[in-house]
């Protein structure tokens, strides 16, 4: 303990825990083997280890080069673009992109790589001999399912069948490896300038449930790339005579990031990406392997160096053509055709255009982004920047643009949601009175859902601080009834509409497991999100006043002296030093400028190429940012532990070596593949308090405190509960300490009803469907009449992608649960409220008095309180309404017992704040309503549909791994809605013997000729493309780790999916 708490502040508990139960404890360990032990020597060792010359690592490790930049200037003359002056940036460290490729696939992690793509299909209903089966229909999932990739193995096998290389072996294996670039810039330290640019590469050939995991070391570092030295002026000047303008140091900025991946895409890689190259893969065969590009992943700025377009620019997409003032038609039939007719192509014109503006600039001193170029390449918002993929990869058929996949994180998360829910405050403000204060009160009484699903949502969401995409994602979530009811009913019903919409898209295109159905649902439902969004901006928007946030106008002065520092103007002065509402010390000047809600950002233009970005290369999930973002914690702990000085980059590169060295290394350890044993920070005392025993109230359930570990059980089980006996409740002294609480009336006798059901069903093996008698109960023996309390169940159900998944519920926090309604039912699910998990031992004595007693048998019960769903008002897809719920009352039987095999999986039910509390279901404090014993309850509750995937396709229904008590597979049925108005989408639950709900789609038929709403809404949405946050990264620090949750064990960062489940 001493040594935890001294030296370095990295160490925690947990590491200390594993340092002594991994490394010490282990059968294989030797105190003379550390004798002696240096950690710099061992280092050294490694980076000696396999040293070739130029390097400092094997083939495939980090070398040392440097990129020249021609320097351009206005009105300046030279006789060709080489004589122009030279910027030489060095120091840039890299690796061979081809050496990265060939480790890769000889790795041992090859063993799980799917060397030929395929297209996945699954048919909706299965066939029996007198109903013939369903069409299989197509599914899209992981990378190497994807369009993309099949249409490039069908080149490569055209190639293996027509025009072998020579020398190759009949039966040598022509297979594509796509790779998935990533890059983005990343900041080291909360406080100071250092910072990262790295490039991730990624291999489609490997399941997405392992690549997305950071502890897999599925991302290969390429590159980190150098931002332009300080002394670039310097240089300049001593060239020119005069510092470089703006427009130069732009120009260079595009030149250095093109001159880097002219460094990465060697001739080495070119000719490998034509011809192949021949590998022993990790699985002992010899294939001959060609490189492929399949994605590349960044936030809008780097997309635009990559695709060498000006940022924001009258033409923003690096996809398409579409211009800024036709941007706000997202989803009407006339932008679906601009996305298709005026894609970017990469084309000998477009390359013949950029030379003669090149020329313009070296030969002719035209200014980079004067009219001479402009006149050039305006129409198309290029830059004079000779693309490197064009230049080396072109000829063979790549398309640069094509690459350039969208990004959930950046561009709605970060992007239109955030966009949205600040425009949505400011609207709050403008309204007057506690609207805000009601907003931030609400979102605070949001419960939590899952390990990390939906987190707890801080008192002051207005204030919008240190937010990261998750939070966003949080907030979209749980918006629903928040919002309701804090606008006058006109406004309000709009905007509900809005976020449902919002909530809706986001969780298809979050999907990990997507089918041509579902795929309809997204572009229809694209359709609708544009309906909504231009409906807030013209009937809502337009009547508030609404201005910067507090945030904002502090933000936007920092900005405007950081560039008068920059140009050598003096700052704006602070005149009244206006206080913003931030507190004492946050100087602005001026008042708050009016802000319009804007629909004419790249971010929102790029919602319509979701669905066919997935059909092309998989799901999102395989091409989020999300992944590297992940990565940068590992750059970020390197950097921790360099000495923090100029040269941090080559000794993060050193870091990262070693560890993927010492990783590679442990793998081919034997037993190295198992999971090492996971310990638990903190256990509490077995035995409760002296003060919680002297409640005279005890609540029916263990504290968080209380300590009850589960051992790891089969994934295949569908539940799991504690079976210790450490928790007795007496249950005739419990009942009589509750005498009074409504909740307790006839607890007894229903429990031995439950009980002896359950044992009269496993002793017979049938349903017990009669009356249970006076006569039966004289038959059942409860074991000391105790029940014994348990503190948290386990789920694991099979999700709508085909995965083992696992819930936790426990009484305290998480109790809400989802259960399978009868057959025949309007709704096909019931809810309900854990109140206590317990087991009784109990047993059934044979109507034979002679008969010989049987042992107990443990039996599982859960006490539950039941939600009852209101039908007073329309609700699901189809009215854009959440299911609303409320406890049933007194007179409708709300409490009983159900066996843990009938809860589905957990369920997120939020309050309605909006209705209010009130007692009528249950009208007497009682101890079922939770630790703080309430009077009421709130009226209303909602049912948080988006809350997480799962959960969402279990309302949408076509959720592939949800099958149904007939064996098929639930289907999507699209339906045209009635009026163009209302998008509508078809719910109909009347579906016998279906496990969750049919479901359809929304639709809105727009009539291209008509474009007479288009103007009128163009008209209404006129504003000025507000520049890109600057605030707008993805923060993935963890929150700061409370212990694990209910006791229950630490829950690893590694993915635990147990794998595909049987069909």
């Amino acid at each position: 303990m001493h040594w935890l708490y001294s030296g370095s502040s990295m160490k925690t508990p947990g590491e200390l825990n594993r340092l002594v139960h991994d490394i010490f404890l282990a059968p294989e360990y030797r105190r003379e083997h550390i004798n002696d032990f240096n950690a710099n020597r061992e280092n050294d060792r490694l980076d000696k280890h396999g040293e070739t010359p130029n390097t400092f690592a094997p083939e495939d490790g980090w070398r040392v080069g440097s990129v020249k930049i021609r320097l351009p200037k206005e009105r300046h003359r030279h006789a060709s673009e080489e004589d122009a002056p030279v910027l030489e940036v060095s120091e840039v460290y890299y690796r061979s992109l081809l050496s990265v490729f060939k480790a890769a696939c000889e790795d041992a992690s090859a063993k799980a790589f799917h060397w030929m793509p395929f297209k996945l299909f699954h048919r909706p209903k299965p066939g029996t001999p007198a109903d013939p089966p369903s069409p299989a229909e197509r599914l899209y999932g992981d990378a190497y399912t994807s369009d993309a990739m099949i249409e490039e193995n069908e080149k490569i096998q055209a190639k293996a069948r027509d025009d072998r290389e020579p020398g190759d072996a009949p039966d040598t294996e022509y297979v594509p490896i796509p790779c998935m670039f990533a890059s983005d810039s990343t900041h080291l330290t909360n406080f100071g300038t250092a910072a990262l640019w790295p490039i991730y590469v990624f291999f489609a050939n490997l399941s997405k449930y392992i690549r997305a995991c950071p502890s897999s070391f599925s991302a290969h570092h390429l590159a980190y790339i150098p931002s332009l030295p300080l002394t670039i002026q310097t240089v300049y000047q001593e060239v020119y005579g005069e510092p470089a303008s703006a427009a130069v140091l732009r120009f260079c900025k595009r030149e250095l990031m093109q001159q880097i991946w002219f460094l990465l895409l060697d001739d080495d890689f070119v000719k490998a990406y034509v011809h192949g190259i021949l590998v022993q893969c990790g699985d002992g065969i010899t294939r001959r392997i060609f490189p492929r590009i399949l994605t590349y992943s960044a936030d809008y700025p780097e997309k635009c160096l990559i695709a060498c377009i000006k940022f924001l620019a009258r033409c923003p997409c690096p996809e398409c053509h579409v211009t800024k003032d036709k941007i706000h038609l997202i989803g009407t039939t006339a932008d679906m055709r601009t996305r298709r007719t005026r894609t970017r192509k990469d084309n000998h014109q477009l390359r013949v255009d950029i030379e003669a503006a090149r020329r313009n600039i070296f030969q002719f001193g035209a200014p980079p982004e004067g009219t001479t170029v402009e006149g050039i390449l305006g129409a198309t918002s290029t830059t004079p920047t000779r693309s490197a993929f064009s230049t080396c990869l072109a000829e063979f058929g790549f398309n640069v643009y094509e690459m350039l996949v969208p990004d959930l994180l950046h561009e709605f998360e970060l992007g239109v949601w955030k966009a949205t829910m600040m425009h949505l405050v400011r609207i709050l403000i403008a309204a007057g009175g506690r609207c805000v204060q009601e907003m931030d009160e609400r979102f605070s009484k949001v419960p939590t859902f899952g390990r990390d699903t939906i987190r707890r949502l801080g008192a002051n969401v207005s204030g919008f601080k240190k937010l990261a995409a998750r939070d966003y994602e949080d907030l979209l979530q749980c918006a629903w009834p928040v919002f309701e009811g804090l606008l006058p009913p006109r406004y309000n019903k709009i905007i509900l509409d809005m976020i449902f919409v919002l909530a809706t898209w986001h969780a298809l295109a979050k999907l990990r497991l997507h089918s041509e159905s579902t795929l309809r649902v997204l572009e229809q439902t694209t359709t609708a999100l544009g309906q909504v969004l231009r409906a807030f901006a013209r009937d809502v928007c337009v009547n508030y006043h609404t201005k910067e946030l507090p945030k904002e106008t502090v933000a936007r002065f920092r900005r405007t002296n950081a560039q008068a520092a920059r140009s050598g103007q003096p700052a704006v002065p602070d005149s009244a030093q206006q206080s913003s509402g931030l507190g004492k010390g946050k100087k602005t000047s001026g008042q708050p400028k009016l802000k319009a809600f804007n629909l004419g950002t790249y971010k929102l233009h790029r919602l319509g190429d979701y669905p066919a970005s997935i059909r092309k290369a998989g799901t999102t999930d395989n091409y989020t940012t999300q992944t590297s973002e992940l990565e940068h914690r590992r750059v970020k702990r390197f950097y921790a532990r360099t000495n923090k000085n100029s040269c941090f980059a080559w000794q993060i590169a050193r870091h990262q070596r070693r560890e993927q060295l010492l990783n590679k290394m442990h793998r081919q350890l034997p037993g190295a593949t198992q999971k090492p044993r996971r310990m638990n920070s903190s256990r509490a005392s077995k035995s409760m308090g002296v003060k919680e025993r002297l409640l005279r109230r005890r609540a029916l359930n263990l504290d968080f405190k209380t300590s009850e570990p589960l051992p790891f059980g089969s994934p295949k089980e569908h539940t799991q509960i504690s079976e210790e006996q450490a928790h007795p409740i007496d249950i005739s002294d419990y009942l009589l300490e509750n005498s009074d609480d409504p909740a307790f009336e006839d607890f007894y006798q229903k429990l031995q009803v439950h009980v002896f059901k359950r044992l009269s069903e496993a002793r017979s093996g049938e349903r017990h469907d009669h009356e249970v008698t006076r006569a039966d109960l004289r038959l059942l023996r409860i074991a000391r009449n105790r029940m014994y309390l348990h503190k948290v169940l386990r789920v694991n159900y099979t999700s709508y992608d085909m995965r083992r998944e696992q819930d936790s519920i426990n009484p305290r926090s998480h109790a809400d649960i989802l259960m399978l309604a009868p057959a025949g039912e309007a709704h096909p699910y019931l809810y309900a409220r854990v109140i206590s998990i317990f087991h009784v031992n109990a047993l059934l004595l044979h109507p034979n008095a002679e008969a010989e007693e049987p042992e107990p048998e443990l039996v599982h019960v859960l006490w539950v309180r039941w939600y009852e769903l209101d039908t007073s008002i329309p609700a699901g897809l189809s009215a854009r309404r959440p299911y609303r719920l409320r406890f049933a009352g007194l007179d409708d039987e709300p409490f009983s017992f159900i066996a843990p095999s009938q809860v589905l999986r957990s369920v997120h039910i939020m309050p309605a704040p909006h209705y209010g509390r009130t007692n009528a279901a249950l009208p007497f404090p009682s101890i079922t309503r939770g630790e703080s014993c309430e009077d009421d309850d709130y009226t209303f509750y909602y049912v948080g549909m988006w809350s997480d995937r799962d959960l969402f396709m279990r309302f949408l229904g076509g959720g592939i791994g949800h099958q149904q008590r007939d064996g098929s597979m639930p289907t999507v049925h699209v339906t045209q809605p009635a009026t163009v108005d209302q998008p509508a989408m078809d719910m109909d639950h009347d579906v016998e013997g279906d496990s969750e709900p049919a479901s359809g789609t929304w639709a809105e038929d727009v009539d291209p000729e008509d474009m007479a709403e288009v103007h009128a809404e163009a008209d209404a949405m006129e504003a000025p493309l507000e520049e890109p946050d600057a605030e707008d990264s993805y923060d993935v620090d963890e929150a700061p780790y409370l212990g694990p949750e209910d006791g229950e064990g630490d829950f690893t960062d590694d993915f635990e999916y147990a794998g595909f489940a049987s069909l």
